[in-house]
């Protein structure tokens, strides 16, 4: 976050009771003549004091405002930022998500802070950032009404297509070391002749019990080694699966792993009214990471950006890793772009700021061994304590279930893999 010393303000002053706060007094919003030029005036909205994850949702909606008034006056509008004292990410994404939605205005921003310039610019890049007021305006009035050109459609699919492969190497990246690893602990452990018999036999086990290969090859990781004679895990006593009613519901059985995670994901979301939801779990064999399982209505910016989380609470803006350090709910606001996808007919989310509740999966001796995430559009949305009991609730369900699925199905896997590789199948 980005903050200025400012002293005492007159006229479009933001200091109350000696706290910075984000006003914006109506008396502030002018006109300034463009020039002498025969395009439109130019609107200006000056805002000032503090600008942060308090109070996005309230700045948005102030600006869309005269995003609409400009709009309806033909006019260009300019943000000035100059009297800002605080200034986050959270408050560049509201302003580069209500300043990207001005179709038929042309706009722009001034400010000379070029911390200020520099955080703008990497939340919202398509914006248009200048140092002064003068440049702001003069560039707008040199544009008809409208947003600012943009890449024509076959740029904007190509772009499209190289960010889609982009997210795609990178997932496989982090599936590639971990498969490789157990590759060779097979290959070694059985003394197979080449490293594509201990994949073959690791890919036969896995999708005969449909595990997924990752999953399993982390269990081949972090499992202890089995002896040499007789099978891996001699004395596990087998046990029923464990009722579960987010699974149930949805016609689930408990031994479809993928099926599974996403109902857990559908109940969170459906049980609390959310906009997207998400269920990571810890890799044990990855340094206690947690990996994006399962999600609903997120996009692939999301799932890139937040497929693997690091196993302490380093990154404080990330709700779901303090929510896993903490050991209890968590609750955030969070601010990034493209994070939601389409829902059916409805149109894109506008707004890029959003509120996050997460609840840990706790096993019987307190580990955190996953984190249910719900998130909200907009920063004031607050659970009821019977949301709150009911993802507490689902993330012990689906905690008990994985657990489960973990010591009969992913085991099961496991023997058939050293049955084969001992030669005793």
């Amino acid at each position: 976050m980005n903050q200025r010393s400012a002293g005492p303000r007159s006229g479009n002053g933001a200091l109350h009771n000696g706290r910075a706060v984000a006003v914006r007094h109506e008396s502030a919003v002018g006109r300034l003549p463009a020039g002498g030029s025969p395009d439109p005036d130019v609107m200006l909205l000056p805002l000032v004091g503090a600008l942060d994850a308090s109070n996005v949702g309230d700045l948005g909606r102030r600006i869309r405002r005269h995003v609409d008034a400009a709009r309806a006056a033909g006019e260009g509008l300019v943000l000035d930022l100059d009297g800002v004292v605080v200034f986050g990410a959270a408050a560049a994404a509201a302003v580069g998500g209500a300043l990207g939605d001005a179709d038929g205005v042309a706009v722009a921003v001034a400010v000379s802070d070029a911390t200020i310039r520099a955080v703008l610019r990497a939340r919202a890049p398509t914006l248009e950032v200048y140092a002064t007021v003068v440049d702001a305006v003069r560039a707008v009035s040199a544009r008809p009404a409208g947003p600012a050109p943009r890449a024509d459609a076959r740029v904007q699919d190509e772009l499209a297509a190289l960010r889609e492969e982009v997210y795609g190497l990178r997932a496989r990246s982090r599936s590639r070391g971990l498969i490789g690893v157990a590759q060779g602990m097979v290959l070694a452990r059985y003394a197979l002749p080449d490293a594509d018999s201990a994949l073959a036999v690791l890919r036969e086990s896995s999708q005969h019990h449909n595990v997924p290969l990752r999953a399993f090859a982390s269990a081949v990781v972090s499992a202890p080694p089995p002896a040499a004679d007789g099978p891996w895990f001699p004395r596990r006593r087998r046990a029923p699966a464990p009722p579960a009613e987010f699974l149930t519901a949805r016609g689930v059985r408990p031994d479809e792993r993928g099926r599974a995670l996403q109902a857990a994901v559908e109940a969170a979301a459906d049980g609390t009214d959310a906009d997207a939801a998400a269920l990571h779990l810890v890799d044990p064999a990855r340094g206690g990471a947690l990996f994006l399982e399962a999600d609903r209505h997120h996009g692939p910016a999301y799932r890139d950006a937040y497929a693997r989380l690091a196993p302490d609470a380093s990154d404080t803006a990330v709700t779901v890793a303090r929510a896993h350090s903490a050991g209890r709910p968590t609750a955030g606001t969070e601010a990034a772009p493209l994070f939601f996808e389409q829902r059916s007919a409805a149109p894109l989310f506008a707004s890029v700021f959003h509120r996050v509740h997460a609840v840990p999966l706790l096993s019987s001796d307190g580990r955190c061994v996953g984190v249910l995430s719900v998130q909200h559009i907009g920063t004031d949305r607050r659970l009821t304590r019977a949301e709150t009991g009911l993802l507490v609730s689902l993330a012990a369900d689906t905690h008990a279930w994985h657990s489960w699925y973990q010591r009969t199905v992913v085991l099961d896997a496991l023997e058939r893999l050293h049955t084969h590789g001992t030669g005793r199948g």
